[in-house]
């Protein structure tokens, strides 16, 4: 398989250039929103949260959370049954099958890897998601994690 160049499509430009004029105030809305799912699941002994590296600035692209790696797909169908859009953003890539197959990547290669990729939660985090919004996520992930 050929891969080419991965350039940008025209309408993704499109689409990126009526953000860049505001890409402050959308980082800056992102990051309020974050603070505020890491106040409230600060003392959730159920929830690890992610500390962010001193001096380096977190892009707010997703906010994640651990769970139990028992405990991960109960609480993501808990969580979609109840409305919030909830995602695992983070698989080990060495599990995949291209490399699994390419490369004869088995379990176990990757402890860490596979660790975080069995316990990660991606939890809603975009500009107009509004308060009410994120108490209700907020709400239905403390729920779910009990």
């Amino acid at each position: 398989m050929k891969w080419g160049k991965p350039n940008m499509t025209n309408i993704q430009a499109a689409l990126l250039r009526g953000q860049l004029s505001r890409i402050d105030v959308l980082w800056a809305r992102r990051d309020k929103l974050a603070r505020r799912y890491e106040s409230a699941f600060k003392n959730n002994h159920r929830i690890r949260l992610i500390a962010d590296l001193a001096g380096a600035k977190n892009a707010r692209h997703l906010f994640t959370i651990l769970v139990d790696e028992n405990k991960r797909d109960a609480i993501l169908g808990a969580l979609q049954e109840n409305g919030v859009g909830v995602a695992v953003n983070f698989r080990p890539i060495h599990l995949m099958t291209y490399y699994r197959e390419k490369y004869g990547y088995q379990p176990g290669v990757f402890p860490s890897a596979e660790n975080i990729g069995a316990r990660t939660i991606s939890l809603p985090l975009y500009p107009s998601l509004t308060s009410e919004e994120q108490e209700y996520c907020i709400k239905a992930v403390n729920e779910a994690v009990s």
